[in-house]
């Protein structure tokens, strides 16, 4: 369970306009341009991928929110269908796809192959977490399951997902194959807590332990940025930070600790709220 809370800021103010000034040339050097229905505005995302459907670049959407989410507030349903229509690689989320075809559609490959007949797309690769992927295109159908994990926190699990899809599909391997990495980079973020790897080279070690593919030979990452012998006014704060959790940990008296434990899990089951107040 978890909220994301979007504060689209500057990239709301992004328009078609700044597309074709700015950032065209950088879109036409790729190979693939990626971008997603989230945060900006839907009339900006159809030029970004005019822009490289014009420059012969294959096109991928990430699809994650419900469609009652894009509209109204990044623009309108036309302009969605559209959107989900420009895009060689569509990658909706299951909720997302149950919106958008309506009631009498739950199976995901089904679903999948539904949204490719409908926007035209060449791939639609359907996300489902709890079952794993579901892939329709005209050479490969089918489901992809899961790898097992121990969920840990689900932030940035679709965007891994994502992530490992382009890296297979960039080192040619096959629509299943592919989905199977992609399912093994989602595993391996929801283990750990945060989107971002705490370790690289062991997040890469977990995924490929999950992967169950034909061998992937990835290029070095790079070497991490060598620590300064000092340590750094930042570096700092958070020394302070764990050693005073660590004393906390300490000083705490375990009966008090599993009473307030208690009282905040009956509150939240008698839908209370709960309030944590501190200087």
């Amino acid at each position: 369970e978890r909220a994301i809370y979007m504060a689209p800021g500057a990239t709301q103010e992004t328009t078609p306009q700044h597309i074709r000034a700015d950032h065209a040339e950088f879109i036409r050097s790729g190979q693939r341009f990626s971008t997603e229905v989230s945060q900006v505005p839907l009339k900006t995302v159809r030029e970004a991928l005019a822009v490289a459907r014009e420059a012969g670049i294959s096109t991928i959407l990430d699809f994650d929110v419900p469609p009652s989410a894009a509209v109204p507030t990044l623009g309108d349903e036309a302009t969605l269908h559209e959107v989900l229509e420009a895009a060689d690689l569509l990658k909706p989320s299951k909720s997302a796809a149950r919106e958008l075809l309506g009631e009498g559609h739950n199976e995901p490959l089904e679903m999948a192959r539904a949204l490719r007949e409908r926007f035209g797309n060449d791939a639609v690769v359907l996300t489902d977490g709890v079952v794993g992927c579901a892939i329709s295109t005209p050479d490969f159908e089918g489901t992809v399951p899961r790898y097992e994990a121990t969920v840990v926190d689900t932030t940035g699990a679709g965007d891994a997902f994502m992530g490992g899809l382009l890296v297979a599909l960039h080192h040619g391997l096959e629509w299943e194959d592919s989905g199977r990495f992609a399912n093994a980079c989602g595993a391996a973020c929801v283990e750990q807590l945060g989107a971002f790897p705490v370790d690289p080279q062991a997040a890469r070690a977990r995924v490929l332990e999950l992967y169950s593919g034909p061998e992937l030979i990835l290029p070095p990452l790079p070497a991490a940025p060598s620590k300064a012998a000092a340590p750094t006014p930042g570096q700092k704060v958070l020394d302070v930070a764990a050693a005073e959790l660590t004393e906390l940990a300490r000083r705490q008296d375990p009966a008090a600790l599993e009473a307030a434990t208690a009282l905040i899990l009956r509150a939240q089951q008698e839908g209370g709220r709960v309030h944590v107040t501190g200087i």
